[in-house]
């Protein structure tokens, strides 16, 4: 049986022209995980990475804790993240009553604190699939649909590789929560 690692890319640049680029801090991060990686002697045989640029910059600096000569990142669109805008802009659109002590509210959200209360109220209507796309919220994908995407992508990869190989898997924090407790 194989063993898949998945990372969390590093953090984003919040608030910036590109959210999906990797921050400074970010790239840092992902540095020191793939020191302290290599100091514990923790090597890989495989990287994945899904398409977003945050998730490639990531993989690209764990590279050296990629055993081989010829290493080369295997993209899979089924490990990016769920495109959080249409589950926001929907929200806000049709449950502006939760939000009323908040006040209006513009788009885009440039308050970190103020994302990150929407941000959970959008989430866990979206959940519960009591979201309702019209025609006009392009890229909506529906929970159940991320969910299959994710898990059928994990056993893909399970599938491909097997003798024991350890794959890193570089995506979102949606990916990897999908792979928590009752998400399978």
């Amino acid at each position: 049986m194989s063993e898949l690692i998945f990372v969390r890319h590093g953090q984003a640049s919040f608030g910036a022209s590109s959210y999906d680029k990797l921050s400074d801090k970010g790239i840092e991060q992902v540095r020191v995980l793939a020191r302290h990686w290599s100091s514990m002697g923790e090597m890989f045989d495989h990287i994945v990475s899904g398409e977003l640029l945050r998730q490639r910059e990531t993989a690209e600096e764990l590279l050296p804790v990629i055993s081989g000569d010829a290493v080369a990142i295997e993209q899979n669109p089924a490990f990016n993240e769920y495109n959080g805008d249409p589950l926001l802009k929907i929200y806000l659109r049709d449950y502006k009553a939760e939000l009323a002590d908040i006040g209006p509210v513009e788009w885009p959200i440039k308050d970190p604190r103020l994302f990150q209360k929407i941000f959970e109220k959008a989430t866990a209507k979206w959940i519960l699939d009591a979201l309702e796309p019209t025609d006009s919220d392009i890229g909506f994908e529906r929970f159940d649909d991320f969910r299959v995407r994710v898990h059928s992508a994990i056993d893909q990869l399970m599938a491909k590789h097997t003798g024991g190989s350890r794959v890193l898997v570089s995506t979102s924090g949606g990916v990897i929560a999908m792979n928590g407790a009752g998400c399978r």
